[in-house]
């Protein structure tokens, strides 16, 4: 028997009698990207006498999308981008530019040591997050840059680990 999904053979399908069959398709990077209701499916059985049925094609697998392409983070940018001193209660906002829109999106990443909360006020074009410096944070003598961020897409495809260059800074 062969079972094919979004253009890929698929082995492990499990008979569940009466005509019924379970395969379980794994996404994997490179596959196809497709929109809900547009992944091919084609089944072929072969009994054990060897006879073998006509291909049974669909273009329909319930609601079954694919999104197999991992977000690219464009740019990160801070407003720190003039040579100066922040001292306790200062705060630096960066903002994370994907290259395409993200809705729904969830960003990871800290900056001094402190894990940054990211939000999105217009859909997923930007995302946000302000480091305000406090009592017991680590000096930093030279302009510290962010770095290790990484933005999640609501298909739980994540981007490269990404960093920011203009932050001129520094933290007393």
């Amino acid at each position: 028997s062969a079972i094919t999904v979004n253009n890929k053979s698929v082995t492990g399908f499990t008979d569940l009698g009466a005509g019924a069959y379970k395969v379980t398709y794994t996404i994997a990077s490179g596959d196809t990207s497709r929109t809900a209701g547009t992944v091919p499916a084609s089944v072929v059985l072969t009994d054990a006498a060897g006879n073998t049925s006509a291909a049974y094609t669909t273009v329909a697998v319930n609601s079954l999308a694919i999104d197999a392409v991992a977000p690219v983070i464009s740019t990160i940018t801070s407003n720190a981008t003039t040579p100066g001193i922040l001292k306790v209660g200062n705060s630096i906002i960066f903002t994370l530019t994907p290259q395409a829109v993200e809705p729904g999106a969830t960003v990871i990443g800290s900056y001094n040591g402190v894990a940054l909360s990211w939000s999105t006020a217009n859909g997923g074009a930007t995302y946000t997050a302000t480091y305000t410096v406090s009592e017991g944070d680590a000096d930093q003598l030279t302009a510290l840059q962010i770095s290790g961020v990484i933005l999640t897409d609501s298909s739980s495809n994540a981007s490269d680990p990404a960093a920011g260059t203009d932050v001129l800074k520094t933290i007393d």
